[in-house]
């Protein structure tokens, strides 16, 4: 249920689980986001992700994380427990997921994979002890980054650069027993092609930066101050 006001700032989505008094039974709610979609066929093939999320108790916890859909098919990783239990607003995040990190087989990260929508899971298993109610949390924030397997064009030219480097090396060793006759000023063809190299190769690498992806329809203006122990800031998003 989106709440409009008292999130980390303004609107919130506040997730209330209430597992039936079974010993066992458990709620498993999965909140994907629409706007959170990416598509390897078309956008690319996938290396890892990543995730954050803001979240406040507003009664007990919940057992969280990263969800995932693709072809109908509901996976999961990053599970975390929504803790400490003490008011305001904590951050949990995660990077470097891998599709083998996920459950129910993992998604198809390459460039033959389906549209992939991004979210949350929230879960709660009835506790005798606890008795019947409501588990309700504040979630808020929700970011998601994207980093991409490198293009073939850029894992070429590393390969390139470390045979370049490897070739320039044998060719120096023979001209040791030279060093007395003084270095030559005049750059040697393997230098000039290795310099060449790196260029390139900044050039390609810094195409493969990760791609950040925050939910839509944020606001402006800045989040408030952390409480002490938590996640410096990032630039505010939330669930309109």
């Amino acid at each position: 249920m989106q709440q409009l006001a008292g999130g980390n700032p303004d609107a919130f989505w506040e997730v209330a689980n209430r597992p039936t008094p079974v010993m066992g039974e458990n709620v498993h709610g999965w909140h994907l986001h629409t706007g959170f979609v990416y598509d390897p066929s078309v956008e690319g093939a996938l290396d890892s992700v990543g995730w954050s999320i803001d979240f406040e108790n507003l009664t007990s916890g919940h057992a969280a994380g990263l969800a995932i859909e693709q072809d109908g098919t509901l996976m999961s990783a990053g599970f975390f427990i929504t803790t400490p239990d003490r008011p305001g607003w904590f951050t949990h995040e995660a990077a470097g997921l891998l599709a083998g990190d996920f459950s129910a087989g993992g998604p198809d990260f390459s460039a033959s994979g389906a549209p992939i929508t991004f979210g949350f899971f929230a879960a709660n298993t009835f506790d005798p002890a606890a008795g019947d109610v409501s588990n309700d949390v504040a979630y808020d924030n929700l970011e998601i980054t994207l980093v991409p397997v490198p293009e073939p064009a850029a894992a070429l030219l590393l390969l390139t650069g470390v045979l370049v480097l490897a070739a320039a090396r044998r060719a120096r060793e023979p001209r040791l027993l030279d060093e007395h006759l003084g270095p030559s000023r005049a750059a040697k063809p393997w230098q000039l092609l290795g310099a060449w190299t790196r260029g390139m190769l900044r050039e390609a690498t810094s195409r493969a930066r990760p791609r950040v992806e925050r939910a839509s329809g944020a606001c402006s203006g800045s989040r408030p101050s952390r409480p002490p122990g938590s996640v410096p800031d990032r630039p505010a998003s939330r669930w309109r």
